[in-house]
């Protein structure tokens, strides 16, 4: 049986550019929840909690899938990781809502921390003119310090975690939307 030859980057490009449309999704459902909390923490307290642990949940999905189409070398056990430990976490997060609300903002703090080093060492890491390496490498470090944040100075009105969260959400979903047009781009160029 012959032995199947790495994907070429061209093909690597295309096959992370067919998955756009999660990627997309992903960026506007976050995008709309950031609004939703934005515009009234104080009455999205608990759907906060719930939103949160389906945008984890949603996120360890696509981590996952990213994980097995993505070819860069040494870094596909990180991803799965990250997605195994966003599943895990969302799927508690919606579990036990009432401890949710109370432990939000050091949970949220840890998975910021976790996913900024994840997206900062994966942006440094990709070859020097990749698309997307800036913005991965700068929503790496904007994550990393928000955790950092959360977790040094815990935020004692959970309101305004929500609307910090819901700020949080807005500037991510409009990056993440980006995002998936520049992957569709490079796809389409591949």
């Amino acid at each position: 049986m012959a032995q199947e030859s790495a994907m070429s980057p061209a093909d690597t490009i295309k096959a992370i550019g067919s998955h756009w449309g999660l990627i997309l999704t992903f960026g506007i459902l976050t995008l709309i929840l950031g609004i939703a909390v934005t515009a009234n923490p104080g009455k999205s307290v608990v759907v906060v909690a719930v939103l949160v642990g389906l945008q984890f949940l949603l996120a360890g999905i696509i981590r996952l899938v990213m994980s097995f189409t993505h070819d860069a070398e040494g870094h596909r056990i990180w991803w799965i990781i990250l997605g195994v430990l966003s599943i895990i976490v969302g799927a508690y997060l919606i579990k036990h809502i009432g401890v949710t609300i109370v432990i939000l903002p050091m949970i949220i703090g840890i998975l910021w921390l976790v996913q900024g080093i994840m997206e900062f060492f994966g942006g440094i890491s990709a070859p020097t003119g990749t698309k997307g390496r800036g913005w991965e490498i700068f929503l790496g470090m904007i994550g990393f310090f928000a955790g950092i944040i959360l977790l040094v100075y815990p935020i004692s009105s959970i309101v305004t975690l929500a609307w910090i969260v819901g700020i949080w959400m807005i500037f991510y979903g409009f990056v993440t939307i980006f995002g998936a047009f520049q992957v569709k781009k490079a796809a389409e160029l591949a």
